[in-house]
């Protein structure tokens, strides 16, 4: 799955965090720093692996875990260094 490149902007003071952010007039979005989304997605993976033990969870579940797959991808730009390999 694709990745979108990391945009870098200013930085802001204080730092942001993870949480409800908004640019100017733009729709809110949800920022996540990078060593949290990490972490987040380090644990989805785990699950996934769990769940693909159990076809039967996989199988009802299917539409979630492609979300959860998608949420992995998008996260892996904001992961530095061999960490993001892990993924």
């Amino acid at each position: 799955m694709p990745t979108n490149p990391v945009r870098i902007l200013a930085p802001a003071v204080p730092r942001v965090e993870s949480g409800p952010t908004q640019f100017g007039e733009d729709w809110p979005g949800v920022f996540i720093r990078g060593d949290n989304a990490g972490w987040m997605a380090m644990r989805m993976k785990l699950m996934l692996d769990d769940m693909r033990a159990r076809p039967d969870l996989t199988a009802e579940f299917a539409t979630g875990l492609d979300a959860v797959r998608e949420f992995i991808g998008h996260t892996k730009g904001a992961i530095l260094g061999p960490a993001g390999e892990m993924l």
